[in-house]
């Protein structure tokens, strides 16, 4: 072995399995064993590659954002629904009012939805106004506009729902 003079190494896998895989990944592309190790490790050499250790560290402060605007976008979606329902209150609480006699006022909103044709169960209904199912005062002033609307003849309740009538 003198031809190779110090320039040979051993490399030891960790089953025969890891060794007649790289064989067969040599015999591939045609070459020895020895050259094909040799050019994958120089190929991976000349790219820029980053440690482990730079990955890691990479990928926690990723994760660490991710957290973060994960909890961000958790309190803007909190807070859009509340201010929601404040809109929803804020239009619609006259309606809870005493009117004068011969006045209707009506929720535009409502008389489309229930115009638009089919059934509307209590809960699509509510889903269909953005009002939350827990907020008492937005549930009164729905039932409220309901209730006119079923005075009047517009629309009727069954066991599907609420229909348009009118």
């Amino acid at each position: 072995m003198e031809k190779y003079r110090g320039r040979r190494w051993e490399i030891y896998f960790p089953s025969e399995e890891f060794l007649q895989k790289w064989k067969e990944r040599a015999k591939a592309t045609h070459m020895p064993l020895s050259k094909w190790i040799f050019e994958i490790v120089e190929a991976h050499m000349d790219e820029d590659t980053i440690t482990a250790q730079e990955l890691a560290r990479d990928q926690e402060t990723l994760r660490d954002q991710n957290r973060s605007l994960r909890r961000e976008l958790d309190n803007a979606k909190a807070d859009l629904e509340r201010q929601k329902i404040e809109v929803f209150k804020l239009k619609n609480e006259v309606l809870l009012q005493p009117v004068p006699q011969g006045v209707v006022q009506l929720n535009e909103r409502i008389v489309n939805i229930l115009k638009s044709g089919g059934f509307w169960s209590s809960q699509d209904l509510l889903k269909e106004l953005d009002v939350n199912a827990s907020d008492i005062d937005a549930i009164k002033i729905v039932t409220h506009q309901l209730q006119m609307l079923q005075d009047f003849d517009l629309v009727g309740e069954g066991a599907r729902g609420w229909k348009w009538i009118g």
